[in-house]
Parts: C-alpha cells; sequence; structure tokens
C-alpha cells in the first residue's frame, strides 16, 4: 500500500518560532500517559518540540539514529522505546514521519506567519506612499518660502558664490548632467554649489560604506539641505572640506552610513558661521525668522519627517 501524502506544505518552516502550543486538555486525556514508561513519555515530549523546528514543520527523520539524537536518548535505549516515542506519528511518501496534532498547530502558525506579512507588506507601501507625498509637499512649500531670503546680518561679509564652471574645448558640457538638473525650484545662483555638495557627499558615502544596501535620503531632499547651506554663504569646496573628513571618521568608528547632509548639520553651520567670521551661531527661535508663519509650516513638515532627528534637519536648514 502506498504511503500517504504528506499533510503539510514542505515550505512551512517555523524555525523561528520558540514557542509551540500544547493542548493541555487533548494530553491529559490522552492514554499515552497512562500507558507508556517515563523514559518513552520523556523522549515523546522531546520528539514533539524538535518536530516543531523540523522543515516542513510537525514532520521528522524516518531515522532511528537521528531520532535518538533527537530524543536525547541512547540508540540501543530508543529502540525499545521507538513505538511509544513515536505514538501518534504515521510515515508518508517523502519518507519522513508527521503528526497530525502538530502539523495542524502547525498549519494555524504558519497561516499567522502569512497575514503577519501581507499586513507588514501593505503598511510598507502605504507608509512609502505617504512619506513620497510629504516630500513633494515640503518641496513644494520650500520653493515658495525660498523667497524669504534671509537679511544679512551685521557684521557679516559677501556672501561667497562657486565660480561658474566651464567646459574644456572641445566639451558641450551637457556630458556631466545629472538628473535633476533643470529643476527650477533650485535658484541658479546656487545650482553648481547645490549639485557640487552633494555629488561630493554620495561620492564619498559610497566609498567609504560600499554596497551598503541602506538607501539616502530623496535627492530633492538632498538638495534643499544643501541649497540652505550655500544660501548662507557657505561654498562648495568649504562645506566638502569639512564634510569628508567627518564622514571618514564616523566610517572609522563603525558607525552607520548618513541618510542625508543633516546627519552632519552642526558641522556645516560652524563652517558657516566660521567662514562669515560670525562664530557658532546662535540658537534662535523660529518666530525670529523673517516669514514665521511660512517657516512654522516648514518645521511642522519636517517633523513629521524626520521624527526624533527633525531638530538637525531644521537646524540645517537654518530654521533653528
Amino acid at each position: 500500500m502506498a504511503e500517504p501524502k504528506p499533510p503539510i506544505s514542505p515550505e512551512v518552516d517555523l524555525r523561528n518560532f520558540k514557542f509551540m502550543p500544547l493542548d493541555v486538555a487533548r494530553l491529559a486525556d490522552s492514554d499515552l500517559t497512562l500507558t507508556i514508561s517515563p523514559e518513552a513519555f520523556r523522549a515523546a515530549v522531546l520528539l514533539w518540540g524538535k518536530s516543531w523546528h523540523q522543515v516542513p514543520a510537525g514532520s521528522l527523520p524516518n531515522n532511528d539514529q537521528a531520532l535518538a539524537r533527537l530524543a536525547q536518548t541512547d540508540p540501543l535505549i530508543f529502540k525499545d522505546i521507538r513505538d511509544d516515542a513515536l505514538h501518534g506519528f504515521y510515515l508518508c511518501s517523502d519518507d519522513r514521519l508527521y503528526h497530525s496534532l502538530i502539523v495542524e498547530k502547525a498549519k494555524e502558525a504558519w497561516d499567522g506567519k502569512e497575514r503577519y506579512r501581507k499586513a507588514a507588506r501593505k503598511r510598507w507601501k502605504d507608509k512609502k506612499k505617504t512619506n513620497d507625498a510629504t516630500h513633494v509637499k515640503l518641496n513644494e512649500n520650500l520653493d515658495k518660502t525660498s523667497m524669504h531670503a534671509r537679511p544679512q546680518r551685521e557684521g557679516e561679509g559677501p556672501k561667497k558664490e562657486d565660480p561658474p564652471l566651464t567646459p574644456p574645448a572641445g566639451v558641450s558640457g551637457d556630458e556631466d548632467k545629472q538628473p535633476g538638473d533643470d529643476d527650477l525650484s533650485i535658484p541658479n545662483q546656487f545650482h553648481v554649489a547645490t549639485r557640487r555638495l552633494v555629488n561630493g557627499f554620495l561620492e564619498h558615502r559610497e566609498k567609504l560604506w560600499p554596497a551598503d544596501p541602506r538607501l539616502t535620503a530623496p535627492r530633492t531632499t538632498l538638495d534643499s539641505q544643501a541649497r540652505a547651506f550655500i544660501e548662507q554663504g557657505l561654498t562648495a569646496q568649504d562645506a566638502l572640506a569639512v564634510l569628508l573628513p567627518a564622514m571618514s571618521r564616523e566610517a572609522t568608528k563603525g558607525k552607520a552610513p548618513p541618510n542625508s547632509l543633516s546627519a552632519f548639520g552642526h558641522t556645516l553651520q560652524d563652517a558657516t558661521a566660521k567662514q562669515s567670521g560670525n562664530g557658532p551661531r546662535a540658537k534662535t527661535h523660529w518666530s525670529d525668522s523673517p516669514s514665521p508663519v511660512a517657516d512654522a509650516a516648514e518645521l511642522k513638515l519636517i517633523k513629521g519627517i524626520y521624527g526624533e532627528h527633525w531638530e538637525d534637519e531644521a537646524r540645517a536648514r537654518g530654521l533653528i
């Protein structure tokens, strides 16, 4: 007579489930507790637990030496108690032993695991859509508030700007064109410096943390962060002069790769203040800004995106 097919899918893997449900009432009412020896009962319980973490769950190998090892019993002793220890198990066509009750519990656990995976994937997709929409809204708001330029403070020198890039003879200049170069949300006078700062950050990040799977913030966010420093008078060359060594120090310490320029907001703010000759910038309240209503809206958006790190991002944008 042919052996029956396995009662559970071969992909059911519960090795990351530390706990196995135990039907106490069915165990207490079972004849197993009355008809077998204590040694056989001990081996049976151990084999139940071991079968939970086999693949597929609820099964055991059809090999006496392997079974004795799983039951933590001497092979010679296991031969005498084998039938009692394997009470409830039956052989299937894949040459493995299955226990109906354990298979039943394994199916319930696997179904719950699959439901959790589907829900987690849906939450991730929904969160991604929300974050993408928030990033778009933030950058729309930045475009509107960029017209409120910070007035020059007393004692500040004129703002420095990067000289325009002149392509060599015979080169049109389009070869180095990057996605987003035609983005009109970045003022023309800051366009080259912004791109140079962001590209320098991304290239050095890849050099220090090669092939790291963690993603950076969207390019639009990096551009906005870089622009905030450039508009305060910091040149791309001076920004990279302090940014790249700071990134190298973080890599040497074994830190995770930064996902945006806001991770080095303090460093870049100090460089900005040093360049203007004013020393470290004093912390101010958002209401001291030339446009407190617009800045308050921007702060609200930043808090929603960056969570507990919102202060670094707001500081990088010069809002606090």
